[in-house]
């Protein structure tokens, strides 16, 4: 039995040329479909344009495309706001100045807004009984007061001044010293005479508060006394 070898190069010639016509003959299969398809008879494809009535139609074959009319935007009305500047009206009514009170009138006017006491004390009738009540208290406490052995002999002299409370049945309330004199001595001696006493007679009947009264207590020398 007779062995045919086939060599390596004959084969690849081979399936070069088995694929050639491979491809050949597909393109020609593609080609005669390709060409059938071409030849039928196309299929006519009708177009209808829209022509308004009111417009003739144009006469002529060619047609020609026309926009539709662009919509007019809406009017909007605005309120035209006046440019004037607002002016206030000037006002008519007139400051009526009242004429200054009289100092009698004044006088009066305080009057009503005080108490019954102080408008007492501010009358003629209340400075006059307060006059006389200031000054027999002065000669109440001028009999009774005592000259200081030790100022005696040191000779010490001065005022006091003292601001008294008395109670409306005339007991004696708080002893202040607002002016002392020069020596203790006798700042002592004018508040243990106040302390001593301890009460005087009671106040006008008019006057329901206790009053303050500012009493000098002099402790003057005098001749004779060494």
């Amino acid at each position: 039995m007779q062995i045919i070898r086939i060599s390596k190069e004959f084969l690849v010639r081979y399936f070069l040329v088995s694929f050639l016509l491979h491809g050949l003959l597909l393109a020609f299969v593609f080609y005669r479909q390709s060409s059938s398809f071409m030849s039928q008879t196309p299929t006519n494809v009708v177009v209808e344009l829209y022509v308004p009535a009111n417009e003739p139609q144009s006469s002529s074959d060619e047609l020609s495309y026309k926009e539709p009319p662009a919509k007019k935007p809406k009017e909007v009305k605005k309120k035209l706001l006046s440019q004037e500047p607002s002016v206030k009206p000037k006002s008519t009514s007139k400051t009526i100045e009242k004429a200054p009170l009289s100092e009698k009138e004044s006088t009066d006017n305080a009057l009503s807004s005080m108490s019954e006491t102080e408008r007492f004390l501010k009358s003629q009738e209340g400075k006059k009984m307060m006059a006389s009540y200031v000054q027999q208290l002065k000669l109440y406490l001028e009999q009774n007061k005592r000259y200081p052995r030790t100022a005696l002999r040191l000779r010490q002299s001065g005022t006091v001044k003292i601001r008294l409370k008395i109670k409306t049945d005339g007991e004696f309330g708080e002893v202040e010293v607002i002016s002392p004199s020069p020596f203790k001595i006798l700042n002592n001696a004018a508040v243990d005479l106040l302390k001593g006493l301890g009460r005087f007679k009671p106040l006008p009947e008019k006057l329901d508060n206790d009053e303050e009264f500012v009493i000098p207590i002099a402790y003057q020398l005098k001749k004779g006394r060494l």
